[in-house]
């Protein structure tokens, strides 16, 4: 049986405002991006407003560049089917110790039933 083909179209606004998210999430300049994903700032620049639609290949080094996968920006997930994984990466961009002292108190109660 064959499969229905949906209609899957790519939203690249929500793409660039992912790519900018996880950017300054970890804490990176559009330059700093750029050169490890071996663009121009500004071709960066335009995907992150949505104005290019990047290449999968582009997409592809920036999620490198970003510790993440092309899955994020066109799904929203890092790791799919990977909850697990998923908490990790979170946290791992979390470079504020007090939030982590919270967090890990919270997984502490979470986890203490």
């Amino acid at each position: 049986m064959k499969k229905k083909r949906t209609n899957f179209k790519i939203d690249y606004i929500t793409v660039g405002n992912k790519i900018k998210l996880r950017r300054t999430e970890k804490k990176l300049s559009q330059s700093e991006l750029a050169e490890a994903a071996e663009i121009s700032d500004n071709f960066l620049s335009s995907i992150e407003r949505g104005v290019i639609s990047p290449s999968l290949e582009t997409l592809y080094a920036i999620s490198l560049a970003l510790d993440t996968t092309v899955d994020y920006f066109l799904l929203g997930y890092t790791h799919p089917n990977n909850l697990n994984q998923n908490v990790i990466d979170k946290i791992k961009l979390c470079h504020d110790e007090n939030k982590l002292h919270m967090l890990i108190k919270i997984i502490e109660v979470i986890l203490s039933d």
